[in-house]
């Protein structure tokens, strides 16, 4: 196990619900914490009866809600400003870019539910979804849904498998990581096809 997991596990198993939504709500802030793992063993620590699994889960939820929410409003309020003064105005005002924002904001339920699988990715929406200004009360609706399933999901693979759940989890990181990828595909066909028929009857009108 690694050792900073080590280390966050004892703390967790000293000072319980606060040290879990303490890992929880930093590592969502982009902090490297394992909360993931971390929340899988207090899972695993709850069907052991050392901890409660609704309070498990409730809490790491709103730990990630709070750290996901935090860091939208960063970047919505001081993100753009912060990348304009660190040189970053080509990217920010590049077509690629602003094709990205656009999908956050027309696409948004689907973009943020399905970066929940990806600590990375997750991150990274949370900064474009601040930078789009995408409605704050939509966002947060998304990651309360997006974050609960999440941590259900991680939380049952602890407290169903128990001591075997690090090889477990090993294995759903590497399925949550396919699934995403497939995901992303099939997002990306569909808006080529999309904009392939708007193209098509563009022509046709002009015609």
């Amino acid at each position: 196990m690694d050792v900073i997991l080590q280390q966050i596990l004892s703390f967790i198993l000293l000072y319980k619900y606060l040290a879990l939504f303490g890992v929880a709500f930093l590592a969502s802030l982009a902090l490297p914490f394992p909360s993931d793992s971390a929340i899988v063993a207090a899972s695993a620590f709850a069907g052991q009866g050392y901890f409660n699994i609704g309070l498990v889960i409730l809490i790491a939820s709103l730990g990630n809600i709070s750290g996901d929410y935090i860091g939208y409003w960063v970047s919505r309020i001081y993100g753009r400003p912060i990348l304009y003064k660190i040189g970053l105005h080509k990217v920010l005002d590049s077509k690629v870019f602003t094709w990205i924002e656009s999908e956050v904001r027309v696409h948004s339920g689907v973009v943020v539910l399905l970066s929940r699988l990806n600590v990375f990715v997750t991150l990274t929406v949370n900064i474009v979804a601040g930078l789009s200004r995408m409605s704050s009360k939509l966002f947060l609706l998304y990651i309360v849904i997006g974050e609960t399933i999440q941590v259900i999901i991680i939380a049952s693979i602890g407290y169903f498998f128990g001591s075997n759940w690090q090889t477990i989890y090993g294995i759903f990181g590497k399925f949550t990581l396919v699934l995403f990828l497939f995901a992303a595909l099939m997002f990306a066909l569909a808006h080529k096809k999309a904009m392939e028929r708007i193209i098509e009857k563009r022509q046709l009108s002009q015609k």
